[in-house]
């Protein structure tokens, strides 16, 4: 956390992603400075994630650089397709923004009847922060790395990492 908190998304992203809802709003017809109201920002996961923890951190910056609230609206439900559908209904005025983590490309792969299509309906505007996946273990399991988790599960009569392989 505290590499999003101050370091690798930092202000550096930030400002990139204020640049660019700069330009989104520069690209409409209208008279009108973007924004020009509050800005909704969806989370389609759980209040508490990590995906709602980013929302909260950049929404205050985001706000001060564009000054308009930026209003982190959560719509957990079913792997992030309800938010995700109500991004992508919304008018194409910018004003809906969705923060998604990668989980974001693997629904269309296990949900192939999604209400929305995601190449057509969504598209990307910055990568704001990066995130790792760990496998962690308790302490008194002799299994400190890969290596040695390979080696223990491969000493079994089931491996579970065998089972788990392609076939």
């Amino acid at each position: 956390m505290t590499q999003a908190a101050g370091g690798s998304f930092g202000i550096r992203s930030v400002a990139l992603f204020v640049l660019a809802l700069a330009a989104l709003g520069a690209a409409g017809a209208r008279a009108d400075t973007y924004p020009n109201r509050p800005v909704r920002l969806i989370v389609p996961f759980a209040a508490g994630g990590l995906n709602d923890v980013v929302a909260r951190l950049v929404a205050p910056y985001l706000e001060r650089s564009l000054g308009q609230p930026f209003i982190v609206d959560n719509r957990p439900a079913a792997s992030g397709i309800v938010g995700t559908d109500a991004t992508a209904k919304a008018p194409p005025d910018g004003y809906t923004l969705l923060m998604v983590a990668s989980s974001f490309t693997v629904v269309p792969a296990t949900n192939p009847k999604l209400p929305y299509d995601p190449e057509r309906d969504l598209a990307p505007i910055i990568m704001v922060a990066k995130n790792s996946l760990l496998f962690l273990v308790n302490p008194k399991v002799p299994a400190n790395s890969s290596c040695s988790a390979r080696k223990r599960a491969s000493s079994c009569s089931t491996s579970p990492i065998a089972a788990a392989r392609p076939p």
